[in-house]
């Protein structure tokens, strides 16, 4: 509308103007909103990504969490389970030297005892005092007067072990441990390992 078009009708003169301002204000408004959008997406989209990259960091920590949880739980188990393995073998070893008498009456026992007697004599000792168990002790008299062996004496009291002999000298300077016991400790691992393979298949 030319300036001239405002001379007339105060009224529409009125009316014109303040339409002009409310089309200003409306403008302005818009732009207010609009740039208010702005700053509320950016806002948004920061927001979002920062929770984002959060979320993954505590998830990246429970997940190595959890890792070392599983992985400490694992070893806890493969120790309880080997633990309990070697107190199985233990106990059937065990059990197995505990029916060592039932072995001693078999032949090669006797012939065992006869080597131990045999290797006893060819040390050169003059005397040798021979300690054996309460179930040996007969038998050990006996290979001694069958094979004729001098410097050989059984001691008349028994001792506390599993089979075999202990020598010592009259004066105790000298002891030869023949003994099941320390054939035993002595291969103990060994016996471990076999008895291990046999009741555990890996």
């Amino acid at each position: 509308m030319a300036k001239g078009d405002l001379l007339g009708d105060p009224r529409k003169v009125a009316e014109e103007l303040a339409n002009r301002e409310s089309q200003k204000t409306e403008k302005v408004l818009e732009e207010a909103r609009q740039h208010a959008y702005k700053i509320i997406e950016d806002a948004y989209k920061k927001a979002l990504s920062e929770g984002e990259k959060r979320l993954r960091e505590e998830f990246s920590k429970a997940e190595e969490q959890l890792k070392s949880i599983v992985s400490s739980l694992e070893l806890d188990l493969k120790t309880i389970v080997s633990s309990e393995k070697s107190k199985y073998v233990e106990e059937v070893i065990k059990e197995a030297l505990e029916k060592i008498d039932e072995l001693a009456e078999e032949e090669w026992y006797e012939k065992y005892l006869e080597s131990i007697l045999l290797k006893l004599t060819n040390e050169n000792y003059d005397k040798l005092i021979l300690k054996t168990n309460k179930r040996d002790k007969d038998t050990v008299q006996a290979i001694i007067a069958k094979l004729g062996l001098r410097g050989l004496e059984v001691s008349p009291e028994p001792v506390d072990i599993l089979g075999g002999v202990i020598a010592e000298a009259p004066d105790g300077s000298v002891r030869l441990d023949y003994s099941l016991d320390l054939l035993v400790r002595m291969n103990e691992y060994k016996l471990m390992s076999v008895a291990s393979r046999k009741l555990f298949v890996e």
